[in-house]
């Protein structure tokens, strides 16, 4: 879900966001849609959202 939403916002803007904050100020995502159900924070880096690395890995 959030990975469209970064590509709707270059779509729509022209540029990649430069941070998951930015979708949320742009409405684009909501705060809560940044962190997994662990509580753990979205990664964010050129354009690319990835979930951090799960415990033993």
């Amino acid at each position: 879900m959030v990975q469209a939403q970064v590509d709707l916002y270059h779509l729509k803007e022209g540029n990649l966001p430069p941070t998951l904050d930015s979708l949320i100020q742009g409405k684009y995502i909501k705060a809560s849609q940044t962190e997994c159900p662990s509580k753990e924070k979205l990664k964010y880096e050129d354009g690319i959202v990835s979930a951090p690395p799960t415990n033993g890995q």
